[in-house]
């Protein structure tokens, strides 16, 4: 006889871990291996069991308790991810855990660095009780993903812990492969009340939570103060009819670099970015797809055809073509030049404005060889009128539990690195050094404090958009199973959209975009 996870196994007979019914009696079930299934079902007093647990009764013919077995027994009455797993375990628990963040492609760690810092942090307090090794891995938030479809493919190699895009919530639960932080929730009694419903909602699908938030970022404007000065542009435009208004402007407006007369050639740069087209669905509180945004239960289709939806790609249109298509990026490009060209043209004199993330605000201060006298200022971005319907859906990346390669206790264990990541402590240093905003709102106050007056005027534009409006399904942003793949297909149909030729419509890159994606959805 032998205790193996818990259950005990003879030759002929394997029991599972008592519990107990309604009646209070131990109930197991005894299975027969020479049949192949459960056979009988046994049920014992209380006193009967406690005596065969505490290893004061035995019999040869059925079961042979130890003091191993009555330590796995005890186990088995524990919760799913209750610390208490941690609290019992007698040797350090090793987590591996998976992200992306970049290093840094200007100067420096980047975010990556900051976030193996806050690990490091963790490690020194868990010591001798848990271990983090942190992985940082190539490719980013794609290639973290990628990686780790293809660990659990090969059951082998699988993390613990995983940093994951938020947008890929839905699709790490349906690979079965994830515990839901709801279960650790629940098990621990924890309490979500500080953090930003709408934040802890953008994981949630009915009473699951998926993944625990750790970073938000929104997309703003970004503008060259000088730029708008000198173009006599008073204050950022709030509306996109204004932006073209503007665009216009600074092609116009000439300044001296190195002495030499130049242009604002472009005016206003930008990319074809997915992101910005469902900003603006939540921000006119439209969902991206259907069943309550996927919040309810899986979207089976796209609902981003709106004639809101059209208006803005009708201006996005209207901005490429004042500059021939020069103003356009790749936010999907691998090298800095493109990815980041945008925020290039605005720091180089080039254009004077355009949208980008807030977590693209280190980058930029942190930026060598721009032009000195590019003077960044940051405002909402553009809406259609002055009137807010909906509020900013937020974006970024959550924290994940690995189910399937991970033992209870290093599942325990790794909700406890997830509490110190989202603690308020480790968020306001993470926030200060990569440009992500609050999730928490006991976290507002010493993150203020932290920041300088330049950073606090900055970060406090995407804040505020976040925080300002209504919270529902629509403004929580999408769940959504194949979401890389609809969003390649957004990405591509806006690619048609904003270079030369300009053959595509508003209303043509918007049906390419829905066929497309709901293809997707119905293949998945």
């Amino acid at each position: 006889m032998e205790v193996t996870n818990g259950i005990w196994r003879s030759d002929r007979f394997q029991i599972t871990p008592l519990r107990a019914d309604k009646n209070h009696h131990i109930v197991t079930w005894v299975a027969n291996r020479s049949r192949g299934k459960r056979s009988s079902l046994v049920r014992m007093k209380a006193s009967f069991a406690r005596m065969l647990v505490g290893g004061t009764f035995a019999t040869s013919s059925v079961i042979g308790v130890s003091a191993a077995s009555a330590t796995t027994s005890t186990h088995t009455t524990l919760a799913r991810c209750a610390a208490a797993w941690v609290s019992q375990s007698h040797s350090p628990i090793n987590l591996t855990f998976w992200q992306g963040m970049p290093k840094g492609p200007v100067s420096g760690l980047g975010n990556s660095g900051a976030l193996d810092a806050l690990v490091q942090a963790f490690n020194v307090a868990y010591a001798g009780k848990i271990n983090v090794t942190d992985v940082n891995q190539p490719g980013g938030y794609t290639g973290t993903w990628d990686s780790y479809t293809n660990a659990i493919g090969a059951h082998s190699g699988v993390p613990n812990v995983m940093l994951f895009d938020q947008n890929n919530a839905q699709t790490a639960y349906d690979t079965k492969t994830i515990l839901p932080v709801s279960t650790c929730i629940s098990a621990n009694h924890f309490s979500t009340t500080k953090f930003l419903t709408k934040v802890l909602g953008a994981y949630k699908s009915g009473t699951k939570i998926f993944g625990m938030p750790f970073s938000v970022s929104t997309p703003v404007m970004y503008f060259n103060k000088q730029a708008l000065f000198q173009a006599h542009i008073i204050g950022a435009p709030r509306t996109m009819t204004q932006l073209v208004v503007d665009q216009k402007l600074l092609q116009k407006t000439s300044w001296k670099k190195n002495g030499v007369k130049t242009y604002y050639t472009n005016g206003v740069s930008i990319k074809y970015d997915p992101w910005e087209v469902t900003s603006w669905l939540g921000l006119n509180d439209h969902s991206v797809v259907n069943n309550s945004n996927g919040h309810i239960k899986q979207a089976t289709s796209m609902s981003i055809t709106t004639p809101d939806t059209k208006s803005y790609l009708t201006f996005l249109q209207l901005i490429s073509k004042n500059a021939n298509g020069a103003n356009v990026y790749n936010p999907s490009a691998a090298t800095f030049a493109q990815a980041y060209g945008n925020l290039l043209d605005v720091a180089n004199g080039v254009s004077g404005i355009t949208f980008d993330t807030t977590a693209a605000i280190n980058q930029i201060q942190s930026s060598v060889g721009l032009d000195p006298s590019a003077s960044f200022g940051v405002a909402p971005l553009p809406l259609l009128t002055t009137a807010l319907h909906g509020s900013m859906p937020p974006s970024g990346n959550g924290l994940f539990i690995n189910s399937s390669g991970s033992s209870n206790v290093q599942q325990a264990a790794s909700w406890i690195f997830i509490q110190y990541l989202t603690s308020v402590a480790a968020l306001v240093k993470w926030d200060k050094a990569t440009g992500y905003l609050p999730i928490r709102t006991d976290e507002v106050t010493p993150w203020k404090a932290s920041l300088s007056a330049k950073q606090r005027a900055w970060y406090s534009v995407g804040y505020t958009a976040l925080t300002t409006g209504k919270v529902d399904t629509s403004t929580e942003g999408p769940l959504l199973g194949p979401y890389i793949q609809v969003n390649n297909d957004i990405e591509s149909a806006l690619q048609s959209l904003l270079t030369p030729s300009f053959s595509t419509s508003a209303a043509n890159a918007l049906f390419i975009a829905t066929t497309n994606a709901n293809s997707d959805i119905h293949s998945y």
